[in-house]
C-alpha cells in the first residue's frame, strides 16, 4: 500500500493591504524559506517556532492556516502517493 505524501510550495507572498494573523505569517515564512516542503518536515519546523506554540497541536494549526493561504494563493498543497524513489510530474517538467 502506498503513503499519501503532502507537499506544501510556496506560490507568492500577497502585497498590499492583506494583513496575515501571525500564526499564518510564520507558516508562510517556513514555507518560503524551503520553497516545497514535506508535510512531516514542515510540522517539526513549526514545532520549533515560537509564533506557533499554542494549545492547539501543530497539526490543526497547519490545517487551518493551509486552507487560509491557499485560498489567498499564497501556497499550492500537492498530495502525492508515490513510492520512495519516485518523482512526480511536476518536478521532472522542465521548461
Amino acid at each position: 500500500m502506498q503513503r499519501l505524501h503532502k507537499y506544501y510550495i510556496f506560490v507568492q507572498r500577497k502585497g498590499g493591504n492583506v494583513r496575515l494573523p501571525t500564526q499564518a505569517h510564520a507558516l508562510l515564512t517556513i514555507i518560503e524559506g524551503h520553497g516545497t516542503i514535506e508535510q512531516r518536515r514542515l510540522l517539526k519546523c513549526m514545532a520549533f517556532n515560537n509564533q506557533l506554540k499554542t494549545k492547539q497541536k501543530t497539526e490543526r494549526i497547519l490545517t487551518y492556516y493551509a486552507g487560509f493561504l491557499t485560498k489567498l494563493g499564497c501556497i499550492e498543497v500537492l498530495h502525492t502517493a508515490h513510492k520512495k524513489g519516485e518523482t512526480n510530474e511536476r518536478q521532472t517538467q522542465t521548461n
